[in-house]
């Protein structure tokens, strides 16, 4: 597969509809009371339906997706990814009950899994190799941005026009990036016919992936209430993610490339993203918890809330990728990455585990080292891992990554209700980040 130009309009096409992936796992939060209203739905029911089931077809679907990508073009796979968040949004802006709005997050999750990797393909194939981490750098700063004003945005259109607005509003979204990415995708079809169209889909590899997850998920989230069966979900659901291994390595077109372990750029590039999302979900579930803690304390010395702590860390995770992305062209990969890391331990040492008796200045200015931090390094790690990957399995390879990083954010919530304590937590957090530094030395260096 020769290497092409991204046209500016499939850039932005591009990064539009990746875009939608972040805002819209984010800003169900605050509709979900709301709907549970309408719809005399409990708490636990409308998380395990409209979260849990979100987060698995979104894991699960990361490879095949990918692996979409290689096959038909990268340009169709965005437009497959569009279709589906379209159906998903009409779906849920007519959604009469609770099953049908499920369908319509599983539609969206199914969307997102092949946009994604889609997007990050085409920086691959697409983006010069000394530009592609600065690419990178800039769709992760867009990613997090996203993620960050899903909350506050979605509360303004629930607030004024009801839940449901939510799913009207991604439609002319949707709408846009598909007109954005239309023509690049019409052209990739005739111009790029190629052998991968005669990849074949994983199915077996996909139901084992999804099977062995849906346990783990269930059991990892407190407000399942999952109980005294969280051991057995959670033994069940690594025995079957075992035997995906073991059917992954024999498999002829496999949905999780574990060759691409082989190459040590991916490995580390990887593991650098898998521990980044275990530190960045542990803390991000752990922020209201403590907010809470210290808004109960009779000092009121962090009276600044879940919110201001949030946007503390997202506002270091927004401007650290460009960030990281210009550091790669003039210090290299490793270097960037281990500065990205050393960022993130003293904001975690600053922050003292988010202990709820702690100043709000410094849990403040901790925070949003830690999203600085984490920022800068990922930019390093996805460049690194992409390149190490051939051009004409891009996908595949955006897929892998993308389900390491879900991984690390799985990893991430189940130390939070596994180990008690701020301390710990923090023992826990910088250990994975210490791990990250280490994994950082095998990056490339900086180009002579």
């Amino acid at each position: 597969m020769r290497e092409r130009t991204l046209p500016p309009t499939l850039r932005a096409g591009m990064i539009l509809a990746a875009l939608l992936t972040p805002f819209g796992s984010t800003s169900i939060a605050v509709a979900l009371p709301g709907i549970g209203h309408e719809l005399g739905a409990a708490r636990a029911e409308l998380n395990l339906w409209l979260v849990v089931s979100y987060l698995l077809v979104a894991i699960a679907g990361q490879g095949p997706g990918g692996r979409l990508g290689d096959r038909i073009t990268h340009e169709r796979a965005l437009l497959a990814g569009l279709g589906l968040h379209a159906a998903g949004a009409l779906l849920g802006w007519t959604a009469g009950g609770l099953m049908g709005l499920a369908a319509a997050r599983i539609l969206a999750a199914a969307g997102g899994a092949v946009v994604v990797p889609a997007a990050m393909a085409l920086v691959r194939t697409g983006v010069p190799e000394g530009r592609r981490a600065r690419t990178f750098g800039l769709l992760g700063g867009a990613l997090g941005l996203a993620a960050a004003i899903g909350p506050p945005a979605g509360a303004r259109l629930v607030e004024a026009f009801g839940w449901r607005s939510l799913f009207a509003f991604n439609l002319p979204w949707i709408a846009a990036a598909a007109a954005l990415v239309a023509g690049p995708a019409w052209k990739a079809i005739h111009l790029e016919p190629g052998e991968s169209k005669k990849r074949r889909a994983d199915l077996v590899g996909t139901l084992l992936l999804a099977a062995g997850l849906a346990p783990i998920v269930v059991a990892i989230t407190p407000a399942i209430g999952f109980g005294t069966g969280a051991m057995a979900a959670l033994l069940a659901g690594t025995v079957l993610l075992g035997l995906f291994v073991a059917w992954e390595r024999r498999a002829a077109q496999p949905v999780f490339d574990f060759d691409l372990f082989r190459r040590p750029a991916f490995t580390a590039g990887s593991g650098v993203i898998a521990l980044q999302n275990l530190a960045m979900y542990g803390i991000l579930f752990l922020l209201p918890a403590s907010a809470a803690a210290a808004a109960r304390s009779t000092s009121g010395s962090r009276a600044g809330g879940a919110e201001t702590l949030l946007f503390a860390m997202l506002g270091g995770l927004v401007i650290g990728p460009p960030i990281g992305g210009r550091l790669v062209e003039r210090e290299g990969a490793r270097m960037t990455a281990l500065c990205g890391s050393f960022l993130t331990v003293v904001g975690l040492l600053i922050a003292r585990g988010l202990d709820p008796g702690g100043a709000l200045p410094e849990a403040l200015a901790g925070l949003f080292l830690i999203g600085l931090g984490l920022g800068i390094a990922s930019a390093p790690a996805q460049a690194s891992a992409m390149d190490a990957a051939a051009a004409g399995s891009a996908g595949t390879a955006a897929g892998t990554l993308s389900t390491m990083r879900y991984l690390g954010g799985l990893a991430g919530i189940a130390i939070i209700n596994a180990v008690p304590g701020a301390p710990a937590l923090q023992h826990a957090w910088l250990a994975a980040t210490g791990t990250a530094a280490l994994l950082s030395l095998r990056l490339p260096g900086r180009a002579a």
